[in-house]
């Protein structure tokens, strides 16, 4: 048996000159070849560098050349084997006669597939940043339950915008004139814009409340005259569990567009009340009333004494101004506070004899002149 004795011998036989479809052998072969090559590197290229960026996560000392490998690490694992397959038949093509239309049509295929791979980088990417935004901002309280809850609305909102991009640079491929199909949609987005304007308005809402954070999962919150503790928040509407046990769904931009009181940065509570003596009380126990009410909070767990104050003459009462600082925002424990201040304030005032007041009304009569008669029948009658 001969053997050729070089190259140009192997691909100079009769064989290879066969035409299928207005391509020889060898435009076969010689795609083939390019397709496998092309596909082959590239996979080798993005595992090598993905093996790379993953041993930089553990080596490097740098917090920010941890992200960028953490990041890259991320990019590279969304590539699949349809992008390298497409990125080795884009370069096979070239050695292929095909019709236009038909190569035109393969082109525009092959590039949506690229065009979709990067999609999914650029998605991750993206994903990456705004985690790591949301983590830096406030990372004290970066709460994990909150970011599942919330970030979906604006990853959800960034790939939608991304994969519309993409899909008009794809339509583009495809020889689709993107700007008279746009044009022609403007009549019909500008209605359904109309039409979803409240939908996207709390989409915006919920962005926003990612970003912004005005509360989180867990915040007790009042809003309007609901009150409650926050139990989820999602894309549209935000979900409170009041103190009554109902769950209470409100519109994402309605709460972003109203006043919300959020009880979850409150270190203390601020507690104010007024009690009342009778006219009747001596100026000695008035003047020991506020000393009174000092030593009984002092005494209180959990508080910090501000001020007692003979405030003002009252209707029928003679009004003291108490102002106390209960230390911690439990509702609980300021309520047992108040309670063990109102015991001790009851027990201190029998002990010292001084009478709390209560509405009442007192007719004074003066030199009146009684009918003796006419006082008798009444008593009769009585």
């Amino acid at each position: 048996m001969q053997t050729p004795t070089s190259w140009n011998q192997l691909f100079s036989h009769p064989y290879l000159d066969w035409t299928i479809f207005n391509n020889t052998l060898v435009n076969y072969l010689s795609a083939l070849f390019v397709l496998i090559f092309v596909t082959l590197l590239a996979w080798f290229v993005n595992t090598l560098f993905r093996k790379i960026f993953e041993r930089a996560q553990t080596r490097s000392q740098s917090e920010l050349a941890i992200d960028v490998a953490r990041a890259t690490t991320s990019i590279l694992l969304k590539s699949r084997w349809h992008f390298f397959l497409a990125l080795g038949a884009f370069f096979a093509i070239n050695f292929l006669s095909l019709p236009a239309h038909t190569e035109q049509f393969f082109r525009g295929l092959l590039l949506a597939i690229i065009f979709f791979q990067f999609w999914r980088w650029s998605a991750s990417l993206i994903e990456f940043l705004i985690i790591k935004l949301y983590e830096k901002a406030e990372s004290e309280e970066v709460d994990e339950i909150t970011t599942r809850a919330t970030l979906p609305a604006i990853l959800i909102t960034v790939k939608i915008v991304l994969f519309l991009v993409f899909l008009l640079m794809g339509l583009e491929n495809f020889g689709i004139n993107v700007t008279a199909l746009l044009a022609g949609l403007g009549v019909g987005g500008i209605a359904i814009g109309l039409a979803s304007q409240k939908i996207l308005g709390d989409l915006f809402a919920s962005i926003s409340i990612v970003l912004d954070k005005p509360f989180r999962v867990g915040d007790f919150i009042r809003f309007n005259d609901s009150a409650g503790t926050v139990v989820h928040i999602g894309m549209k509407s935000t979900r409170i569990r009041s103190v009554g046990g109902e769950e209470i769904v409100l519109s994402n931009s309605d709460l972003l567009n109203g006043r919300i009181n959020n009880f979850r940065k409150m270190r203390e509570r601020r507690i104010n009340f007024t009690i009342g003596v009778v006219y009747q009380t001596k100026l000695e126990l008035l003047q020991k009333i506020p000393d009174l009410i000092k030593d009984i909070i002092e005494a209180t767990p959990n508080t910090r004494f501000d001020r007692a104050h003979f405030s003002q003459f009252g209707s029928f009462s003679l009004d003291f101004q108490v102002v106390y600082f209960v230390l911690s925002n439990d509702f609980p424990t300021y309520m047992n506070a108040q309670q063990a201040i109102n015991l001790a304030l009851f027990k201190k005032f029998q002990e010292e004899g001084i009478e709390f007041a209560y509405p009442s009304q007192s007719i004074f009569v003066e030199n009146v002149k009684l009918d003796a008669p006419l006082l008798d029948r009444v008593s009769m009658k009585t």
